[in-house]
């Protein structure tokens, strides 16, 4: 009788595991990670090193790369004059699908520093600070001082600094602009679920510049003085193609390597093979069911039909 009773409650137990692991499976799912990549061209700016660059008698603006979350159109303004050459950045403009975004919007960034007696510091630098929401621009990025070990006595101070309307840059020079963010827009293409959801292989759709879904321009404003004729530069570039990858082929990398002059000392750097100075990207996540899902969603109701069963 107790061997009985026993199987019985074993056989019982294991129809639950069976039930229980059943319904698990039936539950699983998997997230994934969609790249989108965008490719930029321009009808009016020349190749050069593999960027997009404006060149005429006064200067060169280059595009170094666009290569970010969102796009990056930050350039690199060089005055090939034997003057000082003026951006007035109240009359320049990030123009987006046909709606301009101020270069110049009056405002203020800061930083913090602290200095620290009997312990060592670091010092760590970034290409660009704040990343505000009007257009998405890119504040001038700051360096900061990081202090550690023993320390008795501590402080910090903080700087403020003025965005300038006024951006001198000296003769056979240049400096780098920080631009604005392209687009944070995830395309979809009603008519082809295939390219929304790309299965094995990435998925493209190309552009010409009429029915690009972004066109954008920068319209860069500078003079010689303060009181001198204004000249303008007016850089055009569009969308040519959307391409969507998924995340393993969207990240992967190869490895290249770099040999520094003094000490010999050779450093790896990963590159995404699907980067570029003319392109950018989006992401979104997106969760997938297994394919077994729905069978094991029918044996799991089965399993527990036949479980409830044999319990009463």
């Amino acid at each position: 009788m107790f061997n009985q009773l026993n199987h019985n409650t074993m056989k019982k137990y294991r129809l639950i595991l069976f039930a229980v692991l059943a319904v698990t499976l039936a539950s699983c799912s998997t997230t994934t990670k969609i790249y989108q990549v965008y490719d930029v061209e321009s009808t009016d700016l020349k190749q050069s090193d593999g960027c997009l660059a404006f060149s005429n008698e006064d200067c060169e603006i280059t595009y170094a790369s666009m290569w970010a979350e969102g796009g990056d159109v930050s350039f690199v303004f060089e005055n090939k004059t034997d003057k000082d050459i003026y951006l007035y950045m109240s009359k320049s403009f990030f123009i987006r699908n046909g709606v301009a975004y101020d270069y110049y919007d009056d405002k203020e960034y800061s930083k913090t520093s602290t200095i620290s007696l009997g312990a060592s510091e670091a010092y760590a630098a970034s290409a660009y600070g704040k990343f505000i929401t009007n257009g998405g621009r890119y504040y001038p990025g700051t360096v900061s001082k990081v202090v550690t070990g023993e320390a008795g006595i501590a402080s910090s101070y903080g700087v403020s600094t003025k965005e300038p309307e006024l951006i001198c840059v000296p003769a056979h020079s240049m400096k780098i602009i920080p631009g604005f963010s392209i687009s944070k827009y995830f395309y979809l293409d009603c008519d082809d679920k295939d390219f929304n959801t790309p299965k094995k292989k990435s998925n493209t759709i190309n552009y010409s510049k009429d029915n690009s879904p972004v066109v954008f321009r920068n319209r860069i404003a500078y003079a010689y003085g303060t009181s001198d004729e204004i000249k303008y530069i007016d850089n055009e570039f569009y969308v040519s193609s959307v391409t969507n990858y998924k995340d393993k082929e969207g990240v992967t990398y190869e490895l290249s390597k770099e040999k520094d002059c003094i000490s010999k000392k050779e450093t790896e750097t990963s590159n995404s093979l699907i980067s570029g100075s003319k392109r950018f990207y989006n992401t979104k996540s997106e969760t997938e069911s297994h394919p077994f899902g729905v069978v094991a969603f029918i044996i799991a109701i089965l399993g527990a039909i036949v479980v409830v069963k044999n319990l009463f």
